[in-house]
């Protein structure tokens, strides 16, 4: 029988306590209404889909979509709660990177140990860990401990591990979302040999680049329900976008909790303008570089010797990209003054960045503020995009 995987109506639940009353209360009902009022939430909803031989299917959405449960069933590592699973075929799983590795062991022998639990007849052992090694290219690595190796090098590892068992559904969760853009490719290259063999490859990712390179079909999960299934580059598309407007919609309603007078010195504070754009190519940077100035108006209620500025760059999930100080010397007199800050050379990876701008003076904070950008990158770097290419420097100067 030709591999394939089945699912007719998944759904898992969780139970929100852990009682011994709810465990025999989420035993006994099975129905969803009944469920949820012995107080259970739900990973998967109602999932129904099939894959056939040969496919190459992503799974992708947000954090909390479904993605990894729905792997584990898929592995038997978690049961369903309702509803039809059914796989046909040898699998072989990369759920978590390096868990099927032994940490004291040389990675040369964890690949000679996976050839011959898969089976490989002993006088083709050499062999089958030579092309391993080869596939992982961890060079003198490969006889290192596991231990001391990073993640990017044990999920080199995992994989090529998996390839060389040769089965008939390979499940991949975000195993190779740490590993280098040249291994990425190599790691394409096995998937689609695979399939060309009837194999199934399926990919968990929160990339859609990776889903649209790897894969000819995607499935969208989000809050457990399937939204989408369809090739893999429609419903990335469709997923981006919707990310994007729920990104859009979180930045302008942080931004603006941000924007805060703190001081009795300033009395009146616009909100924050940004502007992108490139400045041309000079002898020093021999291409367009990204420009970002912003300004804003304050009202000072009393006189300052200088004003410090300091901006900040940060992800969508909070993490600091980047922070500098800028100083605007004075004295200010009471009034109105507007303020512009220059950032040059600002090359940032595509994506969605809050700004935060603090205003100090005499080591005091007067005024917050934020804003949200959006960066379109096309420049191409040749060992993968930095999220942050190059320093960040600023200039300040009265508007």
């Amino acid at each position: 029988m030709k591999p394939h995987i089945r699912i007719q109506g998944l759904s898992k639940a969780y139970p929100e306590s852990i009682t011994e009353a709810d465990e025999v209360i989420r035993h006994y009902l099975a129905d969803d209404t009944a469920r949820q009022a012995a107080g259970v939430s739900f990973a998967l909803r109602d999932i129904s889909f099939e894959v056939a031989d040969g496919e190459r299917i992503g799974l992708i959405g947000a954090n909390g979509a479904g993605k990894t449960t729905l792997m584990r069933i898929l592995t038997g590592l978690a049961m369903p709660s309702t509803g039809r699973v059914e796989v046909e075929g040898k699998l072989q799983a990369i759920l978590t990177i390096g868990a099927s590795l032994r940490e004291d062991m040389t990675g040369r022998e964890n690949l000679l140990l996976a050839a011959r639990l898969a089976g490989h007849p002993e006088e083709r052992l050499p062999a089958v860990t030579e092309d391993m090694i080869d596939f992982a290219g961890l060079d003198h690595f490969i006889d290192w401990p596991v231990r001391t190796y990073s993640s990017g090098m044990k999920a080199r590892l995992s994989f090529a591990g998996a390839i060389f068992i040769d089965p008939e559904i390979l499940l991949i969760d975000e195993a190779l979302s740490v590993g280098d853009r040249t291994f990425a490719d190599k790691a394409t290259a096995a998937v689609r040999k695979l399939c060309e063999a009837g194999r199934i490859v399926m990919i968990v990712s929160h990339s859609v680049e990776t889903i649209t390179a790897m894969c000819d079909r995607c499935i969208w999960l989000d809050n457990g329900r399937l939204v989408m299934d369809g090739p893999a580059k429609e419903v990335g598309e469709a997923y981006e976008q919707a990310m994007r407007l729920k990104f859009e919609r979180a930045m302008i309603s942080s931004s603006q909790s941000r924007n805060a007078t703190l001081d009795p010195r300033i009395v009146a504070m616009s909100d924050l303008a940004i502007d992108m754009k490139q400045a041309p190519a000079t002898d020093a940077m021999p291409m367009p570089s990204p420009m970002l100035t912003l300004s804003c108006d304050l009202t000072l209620a009393a006189s300052v010797a200088s004003l410090d500025v300091e901006l900040r760059v940060e992800r969508l999930d909070g993490l600091l990209i980047a922070r500098n100080r800028t100083t605007l010397p004075g004295p200010h007199e009471p009034g109105e003054i507007t303020i512009e800050i220059d950032a040059p050379e600002f090359f940032l990876a595509s994506g969605f960045y809050m700004i935060g701008l603090g205003i100090s003076a005499d080591g005091a904070l007067l005024a917050q503020l934020g804003g949200q950008i959006q960066i379109q990158s096309e420049i191409v770097y040749k060992h993968g995009t930095p999220t942050l290419a190059w320093p960040m420097f600023l200039s300040t100067s009265p508007g």
